[in-house]
């Protein structure tokens, strides 16, 4: 998963659910990668988007908590041999 990706999973972890506008002003790149990361996301399983209003909102699926812990017990290894190493 890409660093840009895990930021992104992370921020709707914490939210809950976010409106798409919310996290791409929280994220801070532009709209339209916001909205390729997303899809990206959606089509991995990671995130499920809604409509509510006219206004699209995410929430992350239980495969996206998974996935997210994975990635951080990965850095978390990563972290400890790079710390013997030093």
């Amino acid at each position: 998963m890409e660093q840009l990706q895990r930021r992104v999973l992370k921020v709707i972890e914490k939210a809950g659910t976010i409106h798409l506008r919310k996290l791409f002003k929280v994220i801070g790149v532009r709209f339209d990668e916001i909205i390729e990361i997303t899809k990206v996301l959606e089509d991995k399983g990671y995130i499920k988007s809604f409509t509510h209003g006219g206004y699209k909102f995410f929430s992350i699926t239980e495969e996206g908590k998974k996935a997210l812990s994975e990635v951080k017990t990965t850095e978390s290894a990563q972290k400890v041999i790079g710390g013997e190493n030093s």
